[in-house]
C-alpha cells in the first residue's frame, strides 16, 4: 500500500491521505520507531538497534496503528 501512494487507498485502510501519513512518519514517528526497543524479556532494552532484523518497518508500523 505504501509504495502505490494513492490517497484513495490510505483514507479508506487508515483515514489519512498520503501527505498527511508521510508527515507522521517524518514528524517523529519513524525515528522513535528505529530507536526505542519493545520490551521483551528476553532481550536487553540498553543494547544496539538491529534495524536490519526488525519484521516490520516504520512506514507499516504506523499504518497498523492507524488501521
Amino acid at each position: 500500500l505504501y509504495d502505490s501512494q494513492h490517497d484513495r487507498a490510505f483514507i479508506t485502510t487508515m483515514g489519512v491521505d498520503v501527505p498527511t501519513f508521510s508527515s507522521l512518519l517524518t514528524a517523529g514517528f519513524a525515528q522513535a520507531w528505529y530507536e526505542t526497543p519493545i520490551p521483551c524479556k528476553d532481550v536487553s532494552a540498553h543494547g544496539t538497534p538491529r534495524i536490519d532484523k526488525c519484521s516490520l518497518d516504520a512506514a507499516g508500523a504506523l499504518g497498523l496503528v492507524l488501521h
